[in-house]
């Protein structure tokens, strides 16, 4: 294990057990503590994983995770507004039996192949500017019932060919 620091240091001899809060010592344990204060150097520590997790200051404070590769898994840095979280993995679950709330000035979602919601329950939306939504393909919309309002202005329908209205009955002006 690589601290940075000679043995007899201070912290030097304070280790971790694996997937435990606990000092303890021994073989499979991991020197933490140790890296806790920063220095102009990194300062590593390697899991028998063959994952490191490295300290850094200097351009800013990090703490890098690294997979057994060499790859950057998570940074976390830390700025002045507060910590800024960076994942690169194969997944991310969040799952909890409460709620899971964001809140933040702004969110962008990004998906390269498709974004599928689903709910066991309503989907409400409260949207105090303009909703847009533009679709290359076909959109769709299907419900028991649907119920298009205008609070104020116009309801337009415009088609670049034939506009189809189809129903038992059709009412105008009602």
């Amino acid at each position: 294990m690589k601290t940075g620091l000679a043995p007899g240091d201070r912290h030097a001899e304070t280790t971790f057990a694996p997937g435990h809060g606990e000092p303890a010592t021994g073989e499979g344990c991991y020197e933490l503590e140790a890296m806790l204060e920063f220095s102009a150097a990194p300062r590593s520590a390697s899991f028998a994983s063959g994952r490191a997790v490295t300290l850094e200051e200097g351009g800013g404070e990090r703490l890098v995770v690294r997979s057994p590769s060499g790859v950057v898994e998570l940074t976390i840095r830390f700025t002045p507004e507060g910590p800024v979280l960076s994942f690169a993995s194969a997944a991310l679950e969040l799952s909890t039996p409460g709620a899971l709330r964001v809140d933040c000035a702004k969110l962008k979602l990004t998906a390269r192949e498709g974004i599928e919601v689903t709910a066991g329950g309503s989907v409400k939306g409260d949207i105090q500017g303009n909703h847009d939504l533009i679709v290359s393909g076909a959109s769709r919309v299907e419900a028991d019932s649907i119920a298009v309002k205008a609070r104020l202005g116009d309801v337009a329908i415009k088609a670049n060919d034939d506009v189809r209205v189809n129903g038992e009955r059709i009412f105008l002006n009602d």
